[in-house]
This record gives structure tokens, C-alpha cells and sequence, in this order.
């Protein structure tokens, strides 16, 4: 036995003396987590299966996956998508296509397909993030152990979980624990200057193609741990040029991304307007409770989160008791003065981040507080297009690691470790397979070469289903090559402004009737340059009532459980006489395209 346990302590001693090791390992750690705990449903399916729910938010990505590397081998310019919203296009610098991601996947996606490189993505987010966490809280306190719990609080934190369901963009957030990671390095003095701006720019780059946003919020954020910084650390000496340098990194960027910023800001496109973006606030209540998306849930959970205004896939600003008891704890306990001012910087930063994060309006429970710090930003340009829930992302880095420094503290630790697991366990995913696994739609039709029958190159398509969140019509596309052009498009937004004077026939394929009635629509149609409409499995019985009706003289082909419309050249603008009428007895509905057309 004493042989076995002196061999056991010279493989540690072996394991802790290897660099290489101890900064993997707890990568390859957190990425087994997270295949065990969240990603068993998809591992055995990765291309008929999908990381979190089936909400057409993914599509957008797996289109973007295959459009970047289509766009830039045939020449085209890739910000310029006129294979959507036909005939007018959209200017992707408004839109969530995540260039980033598109290229470093592009061999899996050529290879395995779209979707096989979005679950790859998607499990590998949580795991990075927390692996990038634990090599800044390393750097910052030189204890292993620390780090790891720092990096599985954030990596696994309600944040990201909660944006694993739908947001493959915004739970890619590695990048930013790294970029903090330099800027520690330089203030300690390990990182030259010259070399902290180009590492800073690579990796501001990057998470500009991921993530414009993410961008956006971190040069906030930065610039408000270096005022705060300023004001407590006092040691102006190395604050100054890491402002300098900083600085330089985002001018080098800008140049680097000018491209965007052209079309961005001089190309005539304009932020899409988000109707419903006041509802993605952090409720307060949220500190302490849960979603679905946390394993353990306190009794009556469900009747508060209930009242939180926004979605299951936004809602991550959960800290829950124990964390929030390591906080108290930490700002009090800390008595070494570097690391006692350090957490007292976190924490301000944590405070602020949370309380940007709460809106334009203060709300718990559910009920309104009053004016929140979000309404000195919501109307800056660019900026204020951020969703605000989103801000909690950097909270629960800084409480993270706050957390580290509290646990790399001097003295008696095991009840600080005991406390620090306790507050793992309540974040923990929840691990229902059920939960996490969602079957791709994706119909025969497309998926053979069934379609290369009834659609030609270059067709104009009007695909369903549309406007359900079953729609996946930007995939089937982008999974033919872009062998035809949409009419409309999930591009994050219910209408482009170009299409504001068809907003009602728009806003009737999710039900009611069109405000021209069948023969309205059929001139929408025709307006449109529309040559075939294609009505996939899970098309709901109202799109299908009004295109019989809008186009009587058409008949349809049925291939693969697939309807396919193809209309002829030269279809004569009046219906025929005697078609089948519109039976809907729903009103038209109001929604979010209205809210873009000002009506």
C-alpha cells in the first residue's frame, strides 16, 4: 500500500512539473463534463440531432456556415446575401452570421455538414470558456485548484447554458477571458507592449467575427474595470500605457474590419429594429432564481421565473446563494492589499455589469423598480442595439474570479472549497437529455436530390414552413448550394424595411388573411418574381389554404411528403373564376413587422 501511494504522489509530482499538462488537462476535464452531462443526446447523432432546442435561431449560423466559404470561392461580396430577401438582398453586417465561426469550420462543415459543425461548436463553447477562465484566474492567483473552480463557474455558469440552447454566438465567449488574460500579462509585466497589442487585436478580431456584440459590450465593460481599476489600484505607472496599448489594439482593429464598417455605417444599412428588445432584461429575482436551464431549482421557482419578461435561451443572470455568500465573504476576508483592492474591483465591475443588465427598467419579480443604468446607453449607436440581459455574461466572470482569488487565499481552505463546490452544484446544467437534444428538420426532399427535379438554378422559392419556429428553409437552401433565392428569410428580423409596403401579406403567412385577400397575395407573389413555392412536412393548414387559393391554376406536384407549386411564365395577374376562397376567421396579426414599418 505505502508502494502504491509513493508511486501515486511521484505521478503527481510527474503531472504538476509538465506545463503542457497542467494548462490541458483541465480542458480536456471540462470538455468530457460537458459531452457526459449535456451533449450524450447529440454525440451518437451529430447530424440528425441538435444541441438544445429546434429553434429556427440556429439555422441563421448553419447557413452562415456555408454561405461565408460559397460567397468568397465564387467572388462574391460576402457581406452582400441577395440569396435571401429576393430581389432586394440584405447587407449581412447587421446580421448574426459569425464569419468567425463560418471559416475555422469550414472543413467540418465541406466534410460532415452544417449541422455536425454547429454541435461541435456548441459543445465546445462551455468547455473553452471555462478553460480560458482558468488560465486568467491561474495567472492571477498561481493555484490550480482555484482556477478550476473559477473556470467552471463561468464556462458552465447560467449564462452560457442558458445561450447553449439557442445562441451558438453568444455562448462563444472564450475569447474574452482570454483577452483579459493579456491584459494581466501586461500589467504584470510578462508582456511586452508591441507584442500585448497584436496578441489583443488577433484576438479582438475574432470575436468580432463571432460576435459584434460580445465586441461591443467587452469594449465597455474594459473601459470600466480601467476606471475602476484606476480609482483603487492606484499604479498609474502600468494603468497608463495598458490604456495606451488597448487603445492601439481597437484602432488596429477598426482598420482590420474596416470592410464591415463600410457597409455597417457608409452603406446605407441601418441596426435592425428590435421591437421586443426592452423584454431581454436580467429580473433581480434571477440572482437567486433559476431557469429550466439549472439542474436544482428552489420550490416555487417556476411561478417566478414565469413573470421574467424574457426567453429561456436569454435568461442567465442565476448566481444563486452560495455564490453570492463567496462574494460577501471575499470582499470582507481579503486582506493582502494588491488582491484585497483587485476583488473590490471585480466585485464593482460585477455590480455594474448586473445592474447595466437589469434595462432601461428596474424590474423583480416582475414588478418595476424604476429607471435603470441601461437607459444611459440604449440610445448610443451600435451600443445601444446590445441586448441588455446579455451584460450578465461579465458578472459572473468577475464574481468567478473573485471567487479564485478568495480560494488562493493564505490559511485553512478546505471549508472555503466545501463552499466554493457548493456553489458548482447549484450551477449545475440541467442534465435532461430530453432537454438538450432536438431532432434537425430536415426533410427528404432536401436532404436527396429530390429537389434538383422540381427547382431550377436560380429559382426565386417562397419556402414553408415560414414563419413557425419549425422553419429551417435558410439550411435547406444553403444545403443545396444556394441552387435558388428566398423571398424573405430568419435573419433576426420579422421584415426588411424594403418590404414595409407588403408588411400585411408578410405578416399572413403566420395566420389571418392577407389584406388583398387571395388575389392580394397572388400579386405579392408575382410582384415577387416568385417561380416556385415549396410546402415541406410540418407546413401548418393556413399556408396551404391561402396558396390553393392564390394560385388555383397552379398545380401541384407532391415528391418526398414534399408540395411544390411551380409557377409558370407568364401567370396572369387576376385569379381565375371560381377558385377556392380563404376560409381564415383570424384577424391579421400585428406583430414585430409592423413595429419596423411604424405601423
Amino acid at each position: 500500500m505505502s508502494e502504491l501511494s509513493h508511486r501515486s504522489r511521484e505521478l503527481r509530482a510527474s503531472l504538476a512539473s509538465r506545463p503542457a499538462v497542467q494548462t490541458l488537462a483541465p480542458l480536456v476535464l471540462y470538455a468530457v463534463f460537458a459531452v457526459v452531462w449535456i451533449g450524450r443526446g447529440v454525440i451518437f447523432h451529430p447530424t440528425t440531432r441538435v444541441l438544445g432546442d429546434a429553434d429556427r435561431d440556429k439555422t441563421i449560423l448553419m447557413w452562415s456556415f456555408l454561405w461565408w466559404p460559397h460567397a468568397l470561392a465564387h467572388g462574391h461580396d460576402p457581406f452582400v446575401a441577395n440569396v435571401v430577401w429576393a430581389p432586394h438582398g440584405v447587407d449581412l453586417s447587421w446580421v448574426t452570421s459569425s464569419p468567425t465561426l463560418s471559416l475555422v469550420l469550414s472543413p467540418l462543415t465541406e466534410t460532415v455538414g452544417a449541422v455536425f459543425a454547429y454541435n461541435f461548436a456548441a459543445l465546445a463553447a462551455p468547455p473553452l470558456a471555462a478553460w480560458t477562465t482558468f488560465l486568467l484566474a491561474r495567472r492571477l492567483t498561481r493555484n490550480v485548484p482555484a482556477s478550476l473552480v473559477a473556470g467552471f463557474l463561468f464556462g458552465f455558469s447560467p449564462y452560457v447554458i442558458s445561450q447553449s440552447v439557442s445562441h451558438l454566438n453568444l455562448s462563444c465567449v472564450f475569447l474574452v477571458p482570454l483577452a483579459a488574460l493579456l491584459a494581466v500579462r501586461f500589467f504584470e509585466g510578462s508582456l511586452g507592449g508591441r507584442r500585448y497589442t497584436a496578441l489583443l487585436a488577433l484576438v479582438l478580431v475574432l470575436q468580432f467575427g463571432i460576435s459584434t456584440e460580445i465586441f461591443a459590450t467587452l469594449a465597455l465593460l474594459s473601459a470600466i474595470c480601467f476606471v475602476l481599476a484606476a480609482l483603487l489600484l492606484d499604479v498609474p505607472a502600468r494603468l497608463v500605457p495598458l490604456a495606451r496599448y488597448t487603445v492601439l489594439a481597437y484602432v488596429a482593429v477598426a482598420v482590420f474590419v474596416s470592410p464591415y464598417l463600410l457597409h455597417a455605417f457608409g452603406g446605407g444599412s441601418a441596426p435592425p429594429v428590435r421591437p421586443h428588445a426592452s423584454r431581454h432584461i436580467l429580473d433581480l429575482a434571477n440572482i437567486v432564481y433559476p431557469t429550466q436551464t439549472t439542474w436544482l431549482r428552489p420550490s416555487g421557482s417556476d411561478a417566478i421565473t414565469s413573470r421574467f419578461t424574457s426567453g429561456i435561451d436569454e435568461i442567465g443572470g442565476y448566481l444563486g446563494i452560495p455564490l453570492l455568500v463567496i462574494l460577501l465573504l471575499a470582499v470582507t476576508m481579503v486582506r493582502r492589499g494588491r488582491a484585497r483592492r483587485g476583488v473590490w474591483v471585480l466585485a464593482l465591475a460585477a455590480v455594474v455589469a448586473d445592474a447595466m443588465a437589469a434595462g432601461p427598467e428596474v424590474t423583480v419579480d416582475g414588478h418595476p423598480l424604476g429607471k435603470g443604468v441601461w437607459s444611459l446607453f440604449q440610445h448610443l449607436p451600435a451600443l445601444g442595439e446590445a441586448i441588455p440581459i446579455r451584460l450578465a455574461m461579465y458578472a459572473v466572470l468577475c464574481i468567478a474570479l473573485v471567487v479564485a482569488v478568495w480560494l488562493a487565499e493564505p490559511g485553512f481552505r478546505i471549508w472555503r472549497f466545501a463552499l466554493a463546490g457548493l456553489a458548482i452544484v447549484f450551477f449545475l446544467p440541467n442534465p435532461s437529455g430530453a432537454f438538450w437534444t432536438a431532432h434537425t428538420r430536415q426533410p427528404s426532399f432536401f436532404t436527396t436530390s429530390a429537389y434538383r427535379k422540381v427547382i431550377h438554378p436560380g429559382d426565386v422559392a417562397l419556402v414553408f414552413p415560414y414563419a413557425a419556429r419549425a422553419s429551417w428553409s435558410m439550411l435547406w437552401q444553403a444545403e443545396t448550394g444556394f441552387r435558388f433565392r428566398m423571398i424573405g428569410g430568419h435573419i433576426g428580423q420579422a421584415i426588411i424595411p424594403a418590404e414595409c409596403p407588403w408588411v400585411g401579406d408578410w405578416e399572413s403567412l403566420a395566420g389571418g388573411e392577407p389584406p388583398g385577400g387571395a388575389a392580394g397575395f397572388r400579386r405579392f407573389l408575382l410582384a415577387h418574381r416568385v417561380t416556385v413555392i415549396v410546402e415541406a412536412p410540418k407546413t401548418s393548414a393556413w399556408p396551404k389554404q391561402l396558396i390553393a387559393a392564390s394560385l388555383p391554376d397552379v398545380g401541384p406536384v407532391r415528391i418526398k411528403g414534399t408540395t411544390v407549386y411551380r409557377l409558370p411564365p407568364g401567370l396572369p395577374l387576376s385569379l381565375p373564376a371560381g377558385g377556392p376562397r380563404l376560409s381564415s376567421t383570424q384577424g391579421l396579426k400585428t406583430g414585430a413587422g409592423r413595429a419596423v414599418c411604424g405601423s
